[in-house]
């Protein structure tokens, strides 16, 4: 989610789902450093990875604005609350002309979520 647009398309992955464990950690001792916009984000984020898997899709395609609107928040919001979680390393935004795996190249700009490597029961 480099450098984020509205209409810009972008693809989730995240190597296991969360755990009530990883959301209590998110609530109870992330959301006091990263603030509530960028929990949001994250678990917008993981709810699109948990959709993928009930549909069957590797990975789907979303744009910005379809979070935008499920936070309720203008792009201001929305880069910071990003910021907040790569700063913590919770969130990993990779453009398309970084070194990616051959399905996540093309025009997306691809997201990681990162929980699972920063607490090992999650």
């Amino acid at each position: 989610m480099g450098n984020s647009l509205p209409n810009q398309s972008y693809k989730v992955f995240k190597s296991r789902p969360l755990t009530t464990e990883g959301k209590d950690a998110l609530i109870y001792l992330y959301q006091p450093i990263i603030e509530s916009d960028a929990l949001a984000l994250y678990l917008t984020l993981a709810s699109d990875v948990q959709a993928q898997s009930f549909s069957g899709e590797e990975s789907m395609m979303t744009v910005h604005l379809d979070i935008l609107n499920a936070m309720n928040a203008g792009m201001p919001r929305f880069i910071k609350a990003k910021q907040n979680l790569e700063g913590i390393g919770l969130l990993k935004s990779l453009s398309p002309y970084t070194h990616l795996r051959a399905h996540e190249t093309g025009r997306n700009l691809v997201c990681r979520l990162l929980l699972e490597k920063k607490n090992g029961m999650v």
